[in-house]
């Protein structure tokens, strides 16, 4: 209206409300928009032209973040959209911080660094070839990730309905999403979400390798003949630390051992965490292993050198 961001009516009581509501739960609110003309569904108007105007519509509702689409675009440069809007959120006349996350993929470099979250694939489904495939596009970009600027694979599965992936390729989704350093974005249903699901989201020892401040992604340390026995390394903040990760795509268990010179780790011995079972495992000198892990599922373990190294 008059060119500024409208409340949907369902919002009786306006934006504002809700954030203040919000606020004091210590929950956050990201509303979304899409750089062009239109949004998606080419229902709703996009914020192509009248990018100031909504930064500050937010900043003044208290929005603490923005999602936007790569759609409808009115010109041949989504970037050039894209950056119109990170300049007008930074310089947002409340100058409040908002998050900035932006649905053009990272293959183009100029998004890394005007962003604060830029999508490594286009949108998925629940089930296992997605999951996968969007974590081997993950791969290929994981050295543009950098603090401030995460590689986003799509959101988190783990505890929605209707797909046809399994708990435990739901649980890998989640695990390697940590490994690399992506926003933990939850698609389910917080309210009617299962005991199960809600424990594996709340996991904090993967929760603190996925959110470690060094913002580093993983890289394949090994790989079997088959391709399908996968050992990843992430390096983390402290001396010689590593979260290791053994992801098996077969289609039956692999055996597997994680090498801790090939994670660029010093003869000697570490002491190991199960990140799943949050069970410290002792001590072990160059290796670990052997891990049997089931049929599409990951085992991701912490390294670190212990302190009298």
């Amino acid at each position: 209206m008059g060119g500024h961001l409208v409340p949907n009516a369902s919002f009786t009581s306006g934006i504002t409300a809700i954030t203040n509501y919000l606020h004091p739960l210590g929950f956050k609110l990201a509303l979304y928009t899409a750089n062009g003309v239109t949004v998606c569904d080419e229902t709703i108007t996009g914020s192509y032209g009248n990018e100031t105007t909504d930064a500050n519509d937010l900043a003044s509702w208290g929005v603490d973040g923005l999602k936007d689409d790569n759609c409808a675009t009115a010109a041949t440069c989504p970037y050039c959209n894209y950056l119109t809007m990170s300049y007008a959120l930074l310089n947002n006349s409340s100058q409040r911080p908002m998050f900035f996350e932006v649905c053009q993929q990272v293959e183009d470099p100029r998004i890394v660094g005007i962003s604060n979250s830029q999508r490594t694939v286009d949108d998925l489904s629940d089930d296992w070839n997605h999951i996968i495939y969007a974590l081997q596009l993950n791969d290929e970009y994981a050295s543009t990730s950098q603090p401030g600027s995460y590689n986003e694979p799509f959101f988190i599965f783990e505890g929605t309905t209707g797909g046809t992936a399994t708990e435990t390729e739901n649980r890998t989704q989640f695990y390697m999403d940590c490994m690399q350093a992506a926003p933990l974005i939850f698609g389910l249903d917080p309210t009617s979400a299962s005991a199960a699901a809600i424990t594996v989201l709340e996991n904090q020892d993967m929760i603190s390798i996925d959110q470690d401040p060094l913002c580093n992604a993983a890289v394949t340390i090994s790989t079997s003949d088959s391709g399908n026995a996968i050992v990843y390394s992430k390096i983390l903040t402290g001396t010689n630390t590593r979260a290791i990760a053994f992801l098996n795509t077969d289609s039956s268990s692999q055996v597997m051992t994680a090498n801790f010179g090939q994670a660029g780790l010093p003869n000697g011995y570490f002491e190991v965490r199960d990140c799943e079972t949050h069970i410290d495992m002792g001590k072990y000198y160059n290796f670990y292993g052997p891990v049997t892990v089931a049929s599409h599922a990951t085992t991701v373990i912490k390294v670190t050198q212990p302190q009298w190294w």
